[in-house]
């Protein structure tokens, strides 16, 4: 909305201006308007994302109480609150009208529509569970696993990039004076012995 009036705004004092200036300014606007919208998007996908490792994490608990798959994701997105959970669980209600769509195939649907990949996986683990019988607590521990190792590596990146951000400016504000200092003495006795 606020890229919106923003680029109204800009229209409307360009044209107050020259119409030259108005174009221009409804083209700033609508960039703006995509930025953010971009960064909406970026910013739903990466929570939904965070979302996912503790969901699956108390999916293999339920799992582990025995029970069907389907039936202890019901239970752990009836419990938590967040944004995938409910997701989810409207997935799973609508699933269960006849003839709809399979939870896994509407999950993968979500999974490529939100550019979550780790969807994908656990729908297919679902569906092999469901097929094929076999145990889907084993699939999704290692899911989970893989997404927490992920995380991890993400978050040691994303430190290691802070602390260069950190460290160069301190770098060049702190040290270069600091050397000026203490050199200032030398430079000036052999400034004197050269004259």
């Amino acid at each position: 909305m606020v890229a919106v009036a923003a680029s109204l705004c800009l229209g409307a004092f360009g044209a107050a201006v020259s119409p030259v200036v108005a174009v221009f300014g409804v083209i700033a606007g609508c960039a703006a308007f995509v930025a953010v919208l971009n960064a909406a998007v970026a910013k739903r996908r990466r929570r939904c994302s965070e979302e996912l490792v503790p969901l699956l994490e108390l999916f293999t608990l339920e799992l582990s109480g025995g029970g069907s798959a389907l039936a202890a994701l019901g239970s752990v997105c009836v419990q938590v609150e967040s944004e995938l959970a409910n997701d989810l669980r409207r997935m799973l209600i609508a699933s269960q009208v006849a003839g709809s769509s399979s939870f896994e195939g509407r999950l993968i649907e979500y999974s490529e529509g939100h550019e979550i990949p780790a969807l994908s996986s656990l729908a297919t683990i679902l569906a092999a569970s469901r097929d094929y019988g076999t145990a889907a607590s084993q699939g999704v521990r290692a899911l989970a696993t893989d997404l927490r190792r992920a995380q991890r590596r993400e978050l040691i990146a994303q430190s290691r990039r802070a602390l260069n951000n950190v460290l160069l400016p301190a770098a060049i504000a702190v040290l270069l004076p600091f050397l000026g200092v203490l050199m200032f003495p030398a430079v000036s006795v052999l400034q004197r012995s050269l004259r």
